[in-house]
């Protein structure tokens, strides 16, 4: 998922397994429903039958470019998210001072 994804890499989380990728799609930094992705991606004249396609090869990259959000933080922090960022930061920082990290 696009928000807690990222939330779980910063404490920790190094695996990932789940399926929303198949069930909904990715826009903007917001998982979506499939019908809204496609209308606003592709627009209203987007075939029913490709609907479902598209969206899969979308969100396939759309994990590719996560993934390597991820692996930027590891050298160059923060400002690896595109979407989120402070969130994430945020995140990390207080769960940071709850443990004494």
């Amino acid at each position: 998922d696009t928000v807690p994804t990222p939330l779980y890499f910063v404490a920790g989380a190094d695996v990932f397994d789940g399926l929303t990728w198949l069930r909904f799609s990715y826009h903007d930094g917001m998982t979506v429903y499939r019908q809204n992705y496609s209308t606003l991606r592709y627009g209203i004249d987007m075939k029913s039958h490709l609907v479902d396609l598209k969206c899969c090869w979308d969100n396939y990259g759309y994990m590719k470019e996560l993934e390597r959000e991820m692996r930027n933080f590891l050298t160059k922090g923060f400002g690896s998210f595109k979407h989120h960022r402070e969130l994430i930061e945020k995140a990390y920082e207080t769960v940071n001072e709850e443990v004494g990290g």
